[in-house]
């Protein structure tokens, strides 16, 4: 606003109310006298302009962005670092809390705060805030002796079915669970956090509606994205069949009375509309790196909201019943088939179109909370793949699941299954 206003403009404007008689000219007594007023003008009208900016929100630096900001209770969200499991080997290590290891670069420090239930496992937390720490895999060396350890690693832990066995891939080898428990966050960027400020504007976060939800679960910066859907009522009426089955019971002389009142009771204050509460929400939600969401994240997330159901003792209304759970992740089969140039093979482009895929993928689950489905199309794979790999290719097409197209309901979410290229399985 004040850019013009320099010391040229300033000091010439001075020098137009002075008397055209008297010397004006630089040098002078007169232009010397008003030269420092003016050049100190010019910082004040500096001094104005970064005021005017740091005013408003749109413009403000992260600071005043964060004073405007707190005047709604908003704050920027700070970094947190990563907690990962360590396998141990042997389990007989004499390995305590408070022991340190670094990454096989030595950037990474990083400290055991307990032991899990498997023996040799560990919990460890990264010294360094941030998604630096969240590494599915790697090395660790001890900072001080460590009494019988042969190795330690970062390593998820296996996992088992429920009748306890092993699970194994389609290669029969074993699955694991991520290594990474809590994954750590970056610092909230300026950009960001102005986004979350104008639309707590735009929206009204009030005594438990969605947004007040969705703000309530999004102050933990673990979760990526959420949606959040109320349980109605009117799922549960019964239908014809299902009343003809009440009937039947009711003459059922194998069932108590009290049993038969209890259901005759129950099904009339459902289709009578008299069975009132505050109902049961559906919390599914992403991890901070748009993927399945730990256990331990989805217990913090529930006690935080309604550690008792309904109970009114978290940050929800009393008699709203949380259920916390993660998205449903869809495994999507990729079948590429591409003609290669000459003198290239698979191998040259594999890595590339992995990434391409996964990419995109990435990119659906960060619109996954706008939108109540997503519809996946070969076209939009095909359309990237051929511009990243044009060097290597002629053609490329592509079935998604052994079709042109998938579509996923509002709580599911891609991600990659089989990726075959050429007929090649590549992952």
């Amino acid at each position: 606003m004040y850019e013009n206003q320099t010391f040229d403009t300033i000091i010439q404007r001075m020098l137009n109310n002075v008397d055209d008689d008297i010397d004006k000219r630089e040098g002078s007594v007169i232009y010397t006298a008003l030269a420092p007023i003016a050049l100190e003008l010019e910082t004040y009208y500096e001094a104005l302009d970064e005021v005017l900016t740091e005013t408003f929100a749109d413009t403000a630096s992260y600071y005043y962005l964060a004073k405007r900001a707190a005047e709604r209770n908003i704050y920027p969200i700070e970094a947190t670092p990563s907690t990962l499991r360590m396998i141990a080997d042997p389990p007989t290590a004499e390995i305590e809390v408070g022991d340190r290891f670094t990454s096989e670069d030595y950037e990474l420090t990083f400290e055991v705060i307990g032991g899990d239930d498997v023996a040799g496992s560990y919990d460890i937390v990264c010294l360094t805030e941030g998604i630096v720490g969240n590494l599915e895999s790697g090395t660790l060396i001890p900072v001080d002796e460590i009494n019988g350890l042969e190795s330690a690693k970062i390593q998820g832990a296996v996992l088992y079915d429920d009748k306890g066995n092993k699970i194994l891939d389609d290669n029969g080898n074993e699955t694991y669970k991520s290594a990474v428990i809590v994954p750590g966050v970056d610092e909230e960027d300026v950009e960001t956090f102005r986004e979350r400020y104008f639309s707590s504007l735009q929206s009204k976060a009030f005594g438990g509606n969605r947004e007040d939800y969705i703000n309530k679960i999004k102050e933990n910066r673990q979760v990526g994205a959420c949606k959040v859907m109320r349980s109605s009522i009117a799922e549960y009426v019964p239908n014809e069949a299902v009343n003809q089955w009440i009937a039947d019971v009711a003459v059922d002389s194998s069932l108590s009375s009290d049993v038969k009142n209890w259901l005759s009771a129950v099904s009339s204050a459902i289709k009578n509309k008299t069975l009132s509460s505050g109902g049961t929400v559906e919390v599914y939600i992403l991890d901070s790196n748009m993927n399945k969401p730990s256990d331990e994240l989805i217990k913090e997330l529930k006690d935080t909201l309604d550690p008792a159901d309904g109970g009114g003792d978290g940050l929800v209304p009393i008699g709203h019943c949380v259920h916390v759970q993660g998205a449903k992740l869809v495994n999507i089969d990729f079948d590429i088939t591409v003609s290669l140039k000459q003198g290239y093979s698979v191998e040259d482009v594999k890595a590339t179109v992995k990434d391409v895929i996964k990419s995109a993928l990435t990119e659906y689950k960060n619109e996954w909370e706008l939108n109540e489905s997503t519809e996946l199309v070969s076209i939009q794979f095909l359309t990237a793949i051929y511009n990243e790999c044009s060097n290597y290719i002629t053609n490329v097409s592509c079935t998604l699941n052994n079709g042109q197209s998938v579509t996923l309901d509002e709580i599911s979410v891609a991600t990659l299954g089989i990726l075959k290229i050429n007929d090649e399985v590549i992952s």
